[in-house]
């Protein structure tokens, strides 16, 4: 059987003691943590962007401010910055305590649009925007047709992957017969099938760089195994 001593007992009464308050210290941080000011987001930081308007963005994501970094959703920025058709994608990135990064990649304009007599730039992910001298450093063609940006995309894929030149291009004509035209800068006209697309591009490429077609003004390819040319 064993027995405590005056001393003992005093001295385990004391390690007692300690133990619930340290644990009694430890249950107010925990219930307080939230609270702490030093896991608020107080930071917002965006790359370097040409296009995009920094600050507009950052006063739309005025509303972070403050939040809890652990508990806040990231869902709260993708709304905003999806809003924005200058923005192609992008990455959000939490750094402890209190700072959100934003990496934004910005859209590349391929082409202009003329929709109802207003005038829109075509981004390399299908969303137009508003048009702007300011945004207007390289000469663009024109994409010509009722919805042609909307079909636009996959014959301007067709000609990326079979490396047509682009810079090549002045104007896009989109026919309803899901077909395209296009005229050079030096007004050469190509008329392109609706179907096997892919082999009219890379004949089209061959005969522009054939000198017996190069005072040529038309280059009919629409129908298959024939060459019109005017």
């Amino acid at each position: 059987m064993l027995v405590l001593t005056g001393n003992k007992k005093i001295k385990i009464s004391f390690y007692i003691f300690i133990l619930l308050s340290l644990s009694t210290i430890n249950f107010f941080k925990l219930d307080k943590i939230n609270k702490l000011t030093f896991i608020q987001i107080n930071k917002i930081e965006i790359n370097k962007i040409n296009k995009v308007d920094k600050n507009k963005i950052l006063k739309n994501l005025d509303f972070l401010y403050g939040k809890n970094i652990f508990t806040f959703k990231k869902d709260e920025i993708e709304s905003v910055l999806k809003k924005n058709n200058l923005i192609k994608d992008f990455k959000i990135t939490k750094y402890y305590p209190n700072k959100i990064k934003i990496e934004l990649n910005e859209s590349i304009f391929v082409a202009l649009v003329i929709k109802e007599k207003k005038k829109f730039f075509l981004t390399d992910h299908q969303k137009l925007v508003h048009y702007s001298k300011k945004f207007n450093k390289n000469i663009l063609p024109t994409i010509y047709g009722i919805d042609g940006e909307k079909y636009f995309q996959n014959f301007y894929n067709k000609l990326q992957s079979n490396n047509f030149n682009l810079e090549m291009v002045k104007n896009y004509y989109f026919f309803q017969a899901n077909r395209w035209d296009i005229i050079l800068n030096n007004n050469l006209l190509i008329k392109f099938p609706s179907k096997e697309v892919n082999e009219a591009i890379i004949l089209a490429k061959k005969l522009i760089k054939n000198k017996n077609f190069k005072n040529m003004k038309v280059i009919d390819l629409r129908i298959k195994g024939r060459i019109i040319t005017q």
